[in-house]
């Protein structure tokens, strides 16, 4: 799956190399996931609206539309069977600036659960294995239950994360820097309840 960024295009293929699905947005397509089932989620917007999720089954049907007036929700990930909907939202709590994880269940047209990350910036989301949903954020990784129940956290302390991946075999590996700038890096795993594995200076 692939989709071009500041775009309004959708483009999934099948391993054979054959075109399965092809989604013009109305405006610009702000985040896509594509799950080990093969379930895809995409966030957008349109006139009147600020957010608007969207998921296809692995059969390519839209099964569900979310369409959020009040709150942008710029990330999304979708759990592997496709029943389950995770949303970044950007909120406000007494004048500062508030994170929130927002659950949805694709059979039913409400939000299943709405839970507080606090004031970090959230760069990424994703389903890790047995539906463990993962944040990462300028401050820290933040892992939740398909509940929405805080199972785990990781904070980078002092450091900054200039990169990370989550294709570990239940790690995720993060870059950490002791500055905003310079190439004073650590390289650290991390497990899916939070705690350290490894860490190395390069």
């Amino acid at each position: 799956m692939a989709y071009d960024v500041g775009g309004t295009t959708l483009l999934a293929v099948h391993q054979s190399g054959g075109e399965v699905l092809r989604i013009t947005s109305e405006k610009a397509i702000l985040d896509a996931d594509i799950s080990v089932g093969e379930d895809i989620c995409y966030v957008s917007s349109a006139a009147g609206y600020k957010s608007i999720l969207t998921v296809y089954n692995d059969r390519q049907e839209c099964i569900y539309r979310w369409l959020s007036s009040s709150t942008y929700m710029p990330l999304c990930a979708v759990s592997d069977n496709g029943t389950q909907l995770a949303s970044v939202g950007l909120d406000q709590k007494n004048g500062s600036f508030e994170s929130t994880l927002n659950l949805f269940r694709t059979k039913y047209d409400q939000i299943e659960k709405t839970v507080t990350i606090g004031n970090d910036l959230i760069y990424d989301l994703d389903y890790l294995e047995e539906e463990t949903i993962c944040a990462i954020g300028e401050n820290g990784v933040w892992y939740y239950s398909a509940a929405g129940e805080p199972v785990g956290e990781f904070r980078y302390g002092d450091q900054f994360l200039k990169d990370y991946d989550l294709g570990g075999d239940g790690f995720l590996t993060l870059s950490l820097n002791m500055y905003r700038a310079g190439n004073r890096y650590t390289l650290t795993t991390v497990d899916y309840a939070g705690e350290e594995i490894a860490s190395a200076y390069i």
